[in-house]
């Protein structure tokens, strides 16, 4: 899930640039792609587990490090880019998660996509 998703920051980076490109921001996409995949690769989906994934890429790659690849990129100071960045995060956390779980169950439902979890492991 990571190279995915480096992969796919570097293809939009040249299809659609936004601005200079910055190897900080493919390296935070390819680690929350290590993160969400640390926490569903084999592991049955649960709304507890999709509330602590998400939590931890909010936290540790969209408040931490973006925010101080934005301050490296731009010159701004990383402690008055950071509190709108917490509060935004914050808000968005459940919702954002609850969003994701839900789709993820129909996707699911429907038979498109399947999260592994008891006896289902040991078929692999």
């Amino acid at each position: 899930t990571g190279l995915a998703n480096g992969l796919g920051d570097i293809i939009k980076c040249v299809l659609k640039p936004q601005g200079p490109y910055f190897f900080g921001y493919t390296f935070n996409a390819m680690l929350a792609g290590v993160i969400y995949g640390s926490f569903y690769y084999r592991k049955p989906l649960s709304l507890g587990r999709v509330f602590a994934a998400h939590l931890v890429v909010s936290l540790v790659c969209n408040v931490l490090l973006n925010t101080l690849c934005l301050s490296l990129l731009y010159g701004k100071a990383f402690m008055v880019l950071l509190p709108p960045r917490v509060i935004k995060n914050l808000i968005m956390w459940p919702i954002d998660s609850l969003i994701f779980f839900h789709i993820a169950k129909l996707l699911e439902a429907a038979g498109i996509f399947r999260f592994l979890g008891g006896r289902d492991q040991n078929r692999l």
